[in-house]
């Protein structure tokens, strides 16, 4: 499916979820191509997959003001990793 992307919110139990915890998932698809290029990506940074979409997605969120700042250390290394 060109063009049209499918983005499922999976819910996690209470008992998981935290500050700091990541409790939530999105679901994407994509061609193979992007899935190719983003493995690409990913890997010259020395990142897996789902930290290297996790920095871009927090980045661009932060950019649009749409995220609080919150203290995500965690995230923060790598979103300065995949900016740079």
């Amino acid at each position: 499916m060109l063009g049209g992307s499918v983005y499922h919110v999976f819910d996690m139990p209470s008992k998981m979820r935290g500050a700091d915890h990541k409790t939530e998932m999105l679901s994407v698809r994509v061609t193979r191509l992007v899935r190719d290029a983003v493995v690409a990506a990913a890997q010259a940074d020395g990142l897996d997959v789902s930290e290297w979409l996790r920095s871009l997605i927090v980045g661009e969120l932060r950019k649009r003001g749409a995220l609080p700042d919150l203290n995500c250390s965690s995230v923060d290394g790598m979103v300065d990793r995949v900016e740079r």
